[in-house]
């Protein structure tokens, strides 16, 4: 399968283990992961310094959506 060959995934995931499972099947998929990172500041951070062409962030509390939603 090679979906996402050229792309850059960013893995947002604050468990290690369940990051290192969505890392592996990126790169099943031929994409490249970009950090991991366990939270969102830490992502916005390093969208904010590399390229990446998409983001998976496996679980979000609600609280935590809206406050992104509405602090940006």
């Amino acid at each position: 399968m090679n979906d996402l060959e050229h792309r850059r995934i960013l893995v947002v995931e604050d468990e290690v283990f369940v990051a290192l499972d969505v890392a592996a099947t990126v790169e099943d998929a031929n994409g490249t992961v970009v950090g991991p990172v366990g939270t969102v500041r830490q992502a916005i951070d390093l969208i904010n310094r590399q390229e990446v062409d998409a983001a998976i962030r496996t679980s979000i509390s609600q609280t935590e959506m809206w406050n992104r939603c509405w602090t940006g």
